[in-house]
C-alpha cells in the first residue's frame, strides 16, 4: 500500500493537478486524494498544500517525502531490472486470461515473454467476456486480453491493441463476393452458422443483430469455430465472426483453403476496444508487470499488428 501512495504522490508532483494525476495512475480522483491523505496520517506530517480542493504545492515535509518517493521508485526499478537480467533467476507461475476471439493472438506476447523468462510457467485460459472479468475480480488471472472501453481506470495498466471489427464469412462466389462491405439489413434472412452463447464473442449490438438475423432464417449454433468454417465452406451457410478470429484459421487458409472470403460488416457505433490489462493487486504482480512491459514494446506491438493483417 505504501508503494501505491508514493506513486500517487509522484504523479501529483508531475501533473500538478489531482484529476490529471488520478488519470495517470488509472484511479479515481477521490481514491488518489484519499491515498495521499492516508500517507499524511501515517507519516504524521502534512505533505500537500491545498486551497479548497485545489493542489497548490508541497509543504517542506512534502518535499522531503517526494525525494524519498523518487529514490524508492528508482531503486525499485533498478532492482526489478537486475532481477530480470539474472539468467534463469525468474520462476513462478503467470496466469493469462484471454477472450475467446483473441486466443490465437496470445502467442504474439507469450513467446517474447518466455524468451526473457524461460523459468516461468504460463497458464492461459480462454473465456467469454463475463467469465474473464469475474476471473480478474477474483484474482484467478494476473493479466488479460479483454475489452477495455467500459472502465479502463480500474486497471493498473492497460494498452489498447485493436478494435474488434466483425465480418461476414461466405464462400467465394456468393452474392456478396467483390463487395467492400455489407450491412446487417442486407444479410437478414441468410442461413447462419454461429457460435453458441457461451462462446459468443460479439458485443451487445452485434449479438442483438445475430439474434434478429437468426429469427428470420434457419440457423446452426455450435461451440466450435471449425464447425462454423466447415459449414461456410459448403456455400449453403454464412457466419459472423470477429476479424481477429481469422488468426485461428490462418494456417488452413495458407495451406490452400481459399474457398472462404470475409466481408466487413458495417456498424452503427464504434467497435469495442480490446487490449492487454493488468488489474490492481496488493502487492502488485511483478510477473504481470513484466509481461505487460514486454508485450507493449514497439517491436512486439509492430509484429502483433502484422499478424492482424
Amino acid at each position: 500500500m505504501l508503494a501505491r501512495k508514493l506513486a500517487y504522490l509522484l504523479a501529483l508532483a508531475k501533473e500538478r493537478h489531482y484529476g490529471r494525476a488520478a488519470a495517470a495512475c488509472r484511479v479515481s480522483q477521490p481514491a488518489l486524494s484519499a491515498g495521499i491523505h492516508q500517507l499524511e496520517i501515517e507519516l504524521g506530517f502534512p505533505i500537500v498544500k491545498r486551497f479548497g480542493q485545489r493542489f497548490t504545492g508541497f509543504t517542506q515535509a512534502g518535499e522531503v517525502v517526494l525525494k524519498w518517493a523518487q529514490k524508492s521508485a528508482d531503486d525499485c526499478a533498478r532492482l526489478q531490472q537486475e532481477l530480470r537480467d539474472l539468467p534463469g533467476a525468474s520462476s513462478g507461475m503467470l496466469r493469462i486470461g484471454t477472450l475467446n476471439s483473441a486466443s490465437a493472438l496470445v502467442s504474439n506476447f507469450s513467446v517474447p515473454f518466455e524468451e526473457k523468462f524461460a523459468g516461468v510457467s504460463l497458464t492461459i485460459l480462454s473465456q467469454n467476456a463475463v467469465e474473464l472479468q469475474q476471473a480478474l475480480d477474483d484474482f484467478v488471472i494476473d493479466v488479460a486480453l479483454t475489452y477495455i472501453d467500459q472502465n479502463p481506470k480500474k486497471y493498473l495498466y492497460a494498452q489498447s491493441l485493436y478494435r474488434e471489427e466483425y465480418e461476414l464469412l461466405a464462400r467465394k462466389g456468393s452474392r456478396f463476393s467483390g463487395t467492400e462491405c455489407v450491412t446487417w439489413d442486407a444479410i437478414r434472412g441468410l442461413p447462419l452458422c454461429t457460435l453458441s452463447p457461451e462462446m459468443r464473442v460479439l458485443d451487445e449490438e452485434e449479438s442483438g443483430n445475430v439474434v434478429e438475423a437468426q429469427r428470420q432464417a434457419r440457423h446452426i449454433v455450435t461451440n466450435s469455430v471449425w464447425v462454423v468454417i466447415g459449414h461456410v465452406r459448403t456455400g449453403k451457410w454464412f457466419s459472423v465472426l470477429p476479424r481477429a478470429v481469422h488468426a485461428m484459421i490462418a494456417d488452413a487458409m495458407a495451406a490452400g483453403d481459399d474457398e472462404i472470403e470475409a466481408i466487413p460488416l458495417v456498424r452503427n457505433s464504434p467497435a469495442p476496444e480490446v487490449g492487454i490489462v493488468v488489474p490492481f493487486r496488493d502487492p502488485p504482480s511483478a510477473l504481470a508487470e513484466a509481461f505487460f512491459e514486454i508485450a507493449t514494446k514497439p517491436d512486439v506491438l509492430q509484429a502483433f499488428q502484422q499478424s492482424m493483417k
